[in-house]
């Protein structure tokens, strides 16, 4: 019997291929029988960082049976030298020729570089940044998520997804349709195809003033034929700081032009109503009403409203009842005559007192004299019933 010899070829069919982001497999045939000169005895699988002087690991595979090996700890995406050799009682054999694998990819595992969050507008913000460190990326670099989030509602993000650039310059990307004058958290990540790697710290910043939105809608109360008040709400979408708010009426159908019947006024941001006067009777107006910011006017809201007729003396109340008697007050109830095509300001009592002579009523009369007045102040149109105060006891009106 011939004394027994290290196998005089390596394995063959050697194969490597990455099973995860820190593992490779890798799989093989034995030596052709003739050239094992013995009893396999086992092999010796050992890898290196590829392109990269350094010694191998080696890892000893005892049972001449087994056929692959799983090699495991390794770095995240990174390409490994493996060869592979047979032995039997007398030695080791030849080593194969060199396979190069690489690990799978992993997510990036530090976030962009020196981020800078700078809003450009009332609506869109600027990100600027530098890739994360090559060895940190962890694959290939998909790209990178720009994520806003307003600062109180931090599930309303905003994501932009920007295309990787050339390597190591310095990248730019927008944020558009953002909230005006709004408070917002800006921050950026890195991805890769297994997934997205760590938010960078976030920025808090906010957009810019812009003008405002329309006021509320206008109404009209106290129409009279030479003024009208007008009211309105602040604008839902203020866009920054009222400043203030400007009216303007025209005759309707006259326009706007500089010779169109026209007035306007600025008015403090506290002012949501305001009292128009010198109007011509019966004629249509066009209102405007408009908020103002530190960027200017906002969209105004319109409406047309028609002054009222000249105003007549108001009718007179008839149907009068005196009830609920007392020494000193008693209820007058009557039926109000017309308004006189206006708002009744005021209501006025008068009493004239019947002298007594003897006993008995003489009939003679003092003057007419006011004993009461009272203000419509709530300019209520259906004043029926008043309460007189202040009358002398036992006495006749």
């Amino acid at each position: 019997m011939l004394r027994e010899e290290a196998p005089s070829a390596p394995p063959k069919n050697m194969v490597a291929s990455g099973r995860t982001n820190q593992s490779i497999m890798v799989q093989w045939q034995p030596p052709p029988e003739p050239q094992l000169n013995g009893v396999l005895r086992g092999y010796v699988l050992r890898y290196r960082l590829a392109g990269l002087p350094g010694e191998y690991q080696e890892k000893n595979i005892s049972s001449p049976e087994t056929n692959y090996c799983l090699l495991s700890d390794l770095i995240i995406w990174t390409q490994y030298q493996i060869q592979l050799a047979a032995y039997t009682a007398a030695g080791l054999g030849e080593y194969s020729t060199v396979v190069t694998e690489y690990t799978l990819q992993g997510v990036p595992t530090a976030p962009p570089q020196a981020v800078e969050v700078t809003a450009v507008s009332s609506s869109t913000i600027r990100f600027t940044w530098n890739p994360p460190p090559q060895q940190f990326i962890n694959g290939i670099n998909q790209g990178y998520k720009l994520l806003v989030w307003p600062k109180h509602s931090p599930e309303a993000v905003t994501i932009v997804t920007i295309t990787p650039d050339y390597p190591g310059s310095r990248l730019t990307g927008l944020v558009f349709g953002l909230m005006k004058y709004t408070w917002y958290l800006g921050s950026a990540l890195c991805f890769t195809t297994p997934g997205d790697g760590p938010k960078s710290p976030p920025i808090l910043l906010q957009t810019h003033e812009d003008t405002p939105g329309p006021v509320g809608h206008l109404s009209f109360t106290e129409i009279l034929d030479t003024s009208l008040r007008v009211s309105w709400a602040e604008p839902k979408d203020k866009n920054g700081i009222i400043t203030g708010y400007v009216i303007l009426w025209c005759v309707s159908g006259s326009g706007s032009g500089v010779n169109a019947s026209c007035e306007e006024r600025p008015l403090s941001n506290s002012t949501l109503q305001y009292k128009v006067t010198s109007l011509t009777s019966m004629t249509s107006y066009t209102l405007e009403v408009a908020a103002m910011t530190a960027a200017g006017r906002g969209v105004a809201t319109t409406s047309t409203i028609s002054s009222g007729v000249p105003p007549e003396l108001p009718g007179v109340p008839s149907n009068l009842v005196i009830s609920n008697i007392s020494p000193r007050s008693a209820t007058l109830r009557f039926r109000p005559g017309s308004d006189g095509k206006t708002v009744i300001s005021k209501w006025i009592v008068e009493g004239q007192v019947v002298r007594e002579r003897g006993g008995d009523w003489d009939g003679k009369e003092e003057e007419w004299r006011v004993v009461y007045e009272r203000e419509n102040r709530e300019k209520q149109p259906d004043v029926d019933t008043l309460e007189i105060p202040d009358l002398l006891p036992f006495t006749l009106y």
